[in-house]
Formats: structure tokens, C-alpha cells, sequence
């Protein structure tokens, strides 16, 4: 039979009820450790982020744009006829005189041709110059012809007077008198038809002159033409200068109005800069320029601003007004920043990350050597580097200028 342990029941129950104390109170310390870590602001390493101080003065406003030096005058050497690059006889960098022969280029039909229009030329200036003797041939009879009527007419002329006194004198009867002035009139209606025919010729010489000399010109065109496109085969330089670029390799073929070579003037280089769209809206003639060539500062104006947008970018090209530091070359890389205007007695600081002119936005402000609070900031103009306060902020007030969108816009930050 079983015996009832009184005492064994009630040390089981004191068990039981101490192992719910300890269960409790480890619930409690968890959710208060929890409680106690979950509220605690996020940490940021101090020697990670970069602090800038908010100042006040004249605020310049500008915006940047890479670019490069490039020469005020270039030319480029383009085919004039399709060919095949027989040698480049001049590499690139090479200093070239105008009349430099930089590529030889080939191409048999245009030698064919221009071989066909000397020999078409010489033909028509063959045909005019005989043309030319057979009509003077033919003027020269007509003329003869004229002589010979006229002198006929003029002695008959001298009879017919000659019989007019005989006849009056009775000498001569009146028909044969008759006879004289009809030979006369018949003379002079000759000599008349002979002139006239003369004068008709001499026309009709002047045409068939003019015609063959047009004929000669436009053949003497065609031959300047094929003696044009032989002589384009030599690729010049076309003017003094460096050889910056040769297009080309040889055996390749080439196409006219294709691109051979690129020769530019070394001295008069100007600065082009490439500004992105969205800061290229008050961009103008004539503003002031800071262009960094070589860790050398070099001042200049904008001389043209492209009309249109290439690869989101705005192109300007910039007058230099002091000079380049030594060993500037074309096609050098440059850093520049067009000079917008300027804010007097303005408060400004260290642009922040995924911070943009005329907007308002969220900043970490630094309250003691601890900690930050997030801080609600209305920007103003911006330049390169700096961004205009208009509110939010006070002149020296620190803030933290780098990245921290992983903080989820955490109201304070603690500094390590």
C-alpha cells in the first residue's frame, strides 16, 4: 500500500515555484537589456566621416567640369577620293610644314582617268587650232572676193562716168551708155552681198570660236579635276603645325570625305570643358574661368557654349587669358570651374553627400564632441565644393558632410 510523504509534496511545489522566479526574472532582465540596447543611438567611428564648419562671407558660386586643352586651329586631311593607304610617311607628333606629305595614298582608275582627260583636252586644243586656221582660211577668200567685186565695181564706176560725158558729147550712143550703168549697178549690188556675206562669216566665226573654247574649258576642267584627285593621293599637312592624329593604317582602303589626319597649331591652345546639364543652365558668354592645367592655376573667359547636350554634358569652350604652364600640349586632361557669380555675407559649408542646390534636406549636426542630432537644412546656390545655408544652420555650427544614409535617418548619432 502506498504511504502518503507530506513532506515530499511540498518540497516539490517550493521547487516548481522557484524555477518560475528564475524564468521571470530572466524574461525581465532580456526585455530590459533589450529595451536598454534597442534605444541606444547608432555609433560612428569620428576618424571616418569628414566635419566641416559653417561659415560665413562671400559666397562664390561656380560649377565644374573636366575637359581638356585643345588648339584653336586644327585642319583635318580628308580623301578626296577613294584609295588605299599605301605608306604613312609621318607619324604623329611629328612637326609638319604645310605642304608636308604625311600619307601616300594609291588608286589605278584615277591615274586611268586622268591620263584619258589629258589626252581629251589635247584633242579639243588640237581641233580648235585647226578650226581656228580653216575659218580664218575661209575669211580670207571671202575677203579676196570682196577686194574683187569692189575693184570691179570701182572701174566700172569710172567707165560709166567716162561714157556719161561721151554721151552727152554725142560721142557715145545712149544704149551703150545704158549698158555702162547697168554693169555698174549689177557691180554694186555684189560688192554689197559680198560684204554682207563677209560680215555674216565673221559672226558665225566668233560662234564656232566660242563654242570650241567652252568645249576646251570644260575639258581643261575635267583634266584640272583628275590632276586634282592624282595629286590628293600625296595627303598633305595643309598647314604648319604638329601632326596630332594619322587615321589611318596602311592597306586599308579608304572612302571619300573619310578622315585621314588631324594637324593643329601648338600655340593658341584653348581649354574645353564638359559641364554636366543640370548645372549648365546660367552658363553665358564671357564669365570668368579657374582651370587647373598641371597643378597650375590658369584664368580664362567662356568663348562658346554649345547649343545642345552631348552625353549629359554641356560643352564650353574657354579663351585662356594667362598662360599655360611649360609642356602644356593639346589634348592634355584639365580641371575647370566657370565662375557664376557672387553672395555676399552668406552663410556656407562643405557641400554634404546627396546634398543639391535650391533644396531642402537632412544633415547631421554635431551637438557636443559626442554625439550628432539630425538636423532639417534648407540649400541655397551651390559652387564646386561648398553649398549656400539659407536656414537650418548658424555660423559655426559643425556638421558631418559624408555618407550616413545607413543610419536610416536615425535622430542621433553617437561619435567614437
Amino acid at each position: 500500500m502506498d504511504i502518503a510523504r507530506p513532506d515530499l509534496v511540498a518540497q516539490k511545489k517550493k521547487k516548481k515555484f522557484a524555477l518560475i522566479a528564475v524564468a521571470s526574472g530572466l524574461s525581465v532582465l532580456i526585455v530590459a537589456t533589450a529595451f536598454v540596447v534597442g534605444s541606444a543611438p547608432p555609433s560612428v567611428d569620428r576618424s571616418n566621416v569628414l566635419v566641416d564648419t559653417v561659415r560665413k562671407g562671400d559666397f562664390v558660386r561656380s560649377v565644374r567640369g573636366p575637359g581638356r586643352l585643345v588648339p584653336s586651329q586644327t585642319r583635318l586631311a580628308i580623301a578626296r577620293t577613294d584609295a588605299s593607304v599605301d605608306r604613312i610617311l609621318i607619324r604623329a607628333g611629328s612637326t609638319v610644314k604645310a605642304d608636308s606629305v604625311v600619307l601616300a595614298l594609291s588608286n589605278p582608275v584615277v591615274e586611268e582617268q586622268l591620263q584619258a582627260a589629258n589626252a581629251a583636252l589635247s584633242a579639243a586644243e588640237s581641233d580648235h587650232i585647226a578650226l581656228r586656221a580653216q575659218l580664218q582660211s575661209d575669211m580670207f577668200t571671202m575677203q579676196s572676193d570682196v577686194a574683187e567685186v569692189r575693184g570691179n565695181f570701182e572701174s566700172a564706176k569710172v567707165q560709166e562716168e567716162a561714157g556719161k560725158r561721151a554721151s552727152e558729147m554725142g560721142v557715145l550712143s545712149s544704149v551703150e551708155y545704158r549698158r555702162m550703168k547697168i554693169a555698174v549697178d549689177q557691180l554694186r549690188a555684189r560688192l554689197r552681198l559680198a560684204e554682207q556675206r563677209v560680215a555674216n562669216f565673221q559672226f558665225n566665226m566668233k560662234a564656232q570660236m566660242g563654242a570650241s573654247s567652252a568645249r576646251m574649258a570644260q575639258l581643261k576642267n575635267a583634266a584640272d579635276l583628275r590632276a586634282a584627285e592624282a595629286d590628293s593621293l600625296q595627303v598633305r599637312a595643309g598647314m604648319d603645325g604638329i601632326l596630332q592624329r594619322v587615321e589611318v593604317e596602311e592597306g586599308q582602303r579608304v572612302t571619300v570625305g573619310q578622315n585621314l589626319a588631324r594637324v593643329a597649331k601648338p600655340e593658341g591652345l584653348v581649354a574645353e570643358l564638359f559641364v554636366p546639364e543640370s548645372q549648365a543652365g546660367q552658363l553665358e558668354i564671357g564669365l570668368p574661368t579657374s582651370i587647373q592645367v598641371s597643378g597650375k592655376k590658369v584664368s580664362g573667359k567662356i568663348l562658346r557654349v554649345d547649343p545642345a547636350i552631348s552625353k549629359g554634358a554641356v560643352r564650353v569652350e574657354v579663351a585662356l587669358s594667362s598662360e599655360l604652364p611649360p609642356g602644356a600640349r593639346p589634348e592634355q586632361s584639365i580641371d575647370g570651374s566657370v565662375i557664376l557669380g557672387q553672395v555676399h555675407d552668406a552663410l556656407y559649408v562643405g557641400r554634404p553627400v546627396n546634398v543639391s542646390a535650391n533644396s531642402i534636406g537632412s544633415v547631421y549636426r554635431l551637438t557636443d564632441s559626442d554625439g550628432a542630432e539630425l538636423t532639417e537644412v534648407r540649400f541655397g546656390s551651390e559652387s564646386v565644393t561648398e553649398v549656400q545655408i539659407i536656414s537650418g544652420l548658424r555660423e559655426g555650427d559643425q556638421i558631418i558632410l559624408s555618407d550616413l544614409t545607413n543610419l536610416k535617418n536615425a535622430k542621433r548619432i553617437s561619435l567614437n
